[in-house]
């Protein structure tokens, strides 16, 4: 291979593989010019030992996990803390660079059908590698992060990982042994065994995922079970005392006290509308939400509200059971609102959060109303900006993410209405 391209490739591969890692980690909240240092850092570092040991293949493997390495160091915030999530991005990112360079690698051979690799063929395989990882880099990421979503799942998806390296590394290192590059049953088998890996990790990983969220479902069931049944005594209950009140009202009726029993009738009136406001519409509407992600997400904030003491009023009048988008962007995109809705009424005195789903014919309308500081409207409102958070160790849940999901659904709109009580955010879709 000529050396400028030899070069050149290894200093365009860290990069892509650096700039995949910050963008599936959305590591915009470093500082630029500190983020590029690193890099440069990185690069600079990892070079030097792909040089050094360039002779010697095997090793020449080993300088990749050097890599995962000294990109872990410099880029994990938490030095204390072991951050799965990052090492597994880094070694998610070389695998998909991998992958595309061993199937571009093996094809050009087969075209230019040559050992040398003259500087010109060199680039134009960079090129197309390049572009080619970026495409997959791009389409991928949203389903990796759907499978790795759960935090906990950190130690079984890196070793799944790894193992994938170590076999893309095997077979990168029997290929160079033997030299059969131009080989095409060799080439089929490395291919067809690499993809069948590829769908082993993905059916492993997601049925990780499924039992996580499986596991969710079922405390989520509990606890309405459990809230429904409380309720269903708090009515027992009432249905008791509201006996009592009216033999009482008889009794005043019939001894001609008509003043004590038109004030007992109002706080008849009072006491039954705010016990029925308790027990009954809590739930009632949910019962109308027939998507079972969906409903799952609005009883697990609802079941954070009721934590944090907040007034909340649900409201869904119409059956509802399906997103025109995909599932997955539209429950991820409505909890990102809520959440951030739930955050910023912590702010104040009166915490209220109201939820109002309306369903008509194909489009639907989804409300979330949130009290907030009038005076901390800048705070409110950087809520929904990209990265913040006022979490520890959490990456920031703003609306970078929602504008996504808004470019990239034709039939997604968000607005943004903030007045003297309520901060509105409006979600329509088409």
């Amino acid at each position: 291979m000529d050396t400028n391209i030899y070069i050149l490739r290894n200093i365009v591969y860290y990069y892509l593989n650096l700039q995949a890692i910050l963008y599936i980690s959305n590591s915009k909240n470093i500082n630029i010019q500190h983020k590029y240092k690193k890099i440069i850092i990185i690069i600079i570092t990892s070079f030097v030992l792909e040089a050094v040991v360039a002779d010697l293949f095997f090793i020449s493997q080993l300088s990749k996990f050097i890599f995962f390495i000294i990109t872990y160091k410099c880029l994990v915030n938490n030095k204390r803390q072991f951050d799965y999530k990052l090492i597994n991005i880094i070694i998610f990112s070389d695998i998909i660079r991998e992958t595309v360079d061993m199937i571009i690698n093996i094809s050009f051979r087969h075209i230019f059908k040559n050992e040398y690799i003259t500087f010109n063929e060199g680039f134009l395989e960079l090129l197309v590698i390049s572009l080619i990882f970026i495409v997959c880099i791009y389409y991928i990421t949203p389903y990796y992060k759907q499978i790795t979503e759960d935090t906990g799942l950190g130690p079984a998806i890196m070793g799944v990982l790894i193992a994938f390296t170590l076999f893309l590394t095997f077979n990168n290192l029997v290929i160079n042994a033997t030299d059969q590059l131009y080989h095409y049953p060799l080439l089929s088998l490395f291919l067809f065994s690499q993809l069948g890996l590829a769908g082993v990790l993905y059916f492993f990983l997601n049925k990780i995922y499924n039992r996580q969220v499986n596991k969710k479902k079922i405390e989520m069931l509990e606890k309405y079970t459990q809230d429904l049944e409380n309720s269903h005594l708090k009515l027992r209950k009432f249905k008791h005392d509201y006996k009592n009140l009216l033999l009482l009202i008889d009794s005043l009726l019939k001894e001609q006290k008509y003043s004590q029993a038109q004030l007992y009738l109002k706080e008849l009136n009072d006491y039954s509308t705010d016990e029925m406001m308790s027990t009954v519409s809590s739930y009632s509407d949910i019962d109308n939400i027939k998507h079972d992600q969906f409903k799952y997400l609005l009883l697990e904030k609802i079941f954070k509200m009721i934590k944090e003491d907040i007034l909340y009023h649900f409201e869904c009048k119409q059956q509802m059971s399906k997103f025109n988008m995909n599932d997955f962007d539209a429950v991820r995109l409505i909890g990102i609102l809520l959440d951030n809705a739930i955050e910023a009424t912590l702010e104040v005195e009166k915490k209220q959060v109201n939820i109002v789903v309306n369903q008509v014919d194909e489009t639907l309308e989804i409300t979330i109303e949130n009290t907030y500081k009038v005076d901390q409207l800048s705070h409110v409102e950087m809520l929904y900006q990209p990265e913040y958070t006022t979490k520890s160790g959490h990456d920031g849940l703003g609306l970078t993410i929602v504008d996504q999901m808004s470019n990239s659904h034709h039939n997604l709109f968000v607005q943004y209405h903030p007045t003297d009580y309520f901060f509105t955010v409006v979600v329509i879709i088409t």
